[in-house]
């Protein structure tokens, strides 16, 4: 009897190592049928053609735009630094000239020549927008246009203001003054005005084309003399 359940639990012993050899094989084969199936169907596909990127109503491939940005990045990099440099160059002009005079309202007198380096690059750029061709005395007489204006009680006491006031100079509003970069003759011609003290302008407030045709200029101001292109006008009773 004994020898009896001892040949049972041997059996019993021998069922469930066998029973646990044939569960790993199964998990093995399980697991190589999952590999072999994965591998069969593998959603793999080939690439397709590159990304289209839009911008400004022009296509580029996302290479060509990217290719784009890193071109625009570097000359607006490039831009920054030429402008802070000519702004340097703009203070060192007006170190030169930091001399005072009298503010008085006698049209011959520079009255006051203290403008920030900021300002003065504005300066040279209303200059180079309205009288590109114009020479240096071109030039110069446009700045001191807008320099009377501050000093005049009938229009902004800026600069920043007399040359974005509203319908006044042409330029400012139509696009050329923020592509303009100024050359050499407008600084020059800034030199002129604040270290030599230069003035031509007879207290000009206003300028237009020169033309033979009737204007508002012509018909309600009063004309002082023609420079280049430039006809310059003041009011009447000035």
């Amino acid at each position: 009897m004994r020898r009896r359940r001892g040949r049972m639990r041997k059996r019993r012993a021998a069922i469930k190592t066998l029973c646990s050899v044939l569960g790993s094989v199964a998990l093995g084969c399980a697991v190589w049928l999952a590999l072999i199936l994965a591998f069969l169907f593998d959603p793999y596909e080939p690439p397709g053609p590159p990304k289209i990127v839009e911008d400004h109503g022009m296509s580029y491939t996302l290479e060509e735009w990217q290719q784009l940005q890193e071109e625009k990045a570097a000359y607006e990099a490039e831009e920054a630094a030429r402008q802070q440099e000519e702004l340097e160059r703009m203070q060192k002009v007006q170190e030169a000239g930091n001399s005072r005079i009298s503010e008085t309202r006698k049209l011959t007198e520079i009255r006051s020549l203290d403008w920030s380096g900021e300002e003065s690059y504005m300066l040279a750029r209303i200059a180079m927008a309205e009288a590109e061709g114009e020479g240096t005395e071109g030039k110069a007489l446009v700045i001191l246009v807008v320099l009377n204006r501050v000093w005049d009680e009938e229009f902004p006491d800026s600069i920043e203001e007399v040359i974005s006031q509203d319908g006044q100079f042409t330029s400012y509003w139509d696009g050329r003054y923020d592509e303009a970069a100024p050359d050499e003759e407008c600084w020059e011609a800034l030199r002129m005005i604040q270290v030599d003290k230069w003035d031509e302008s007879q207290g000009a407030t206003y300028f237009r084309s020169s033309s033979d045709e009737s204007t508002w200029h012509s018909r309600n101001l009063q004309e002082l003399f023609t420079h280049g292109n430039h006809t310059f006008y003041k009011e009447a009773d000035k």
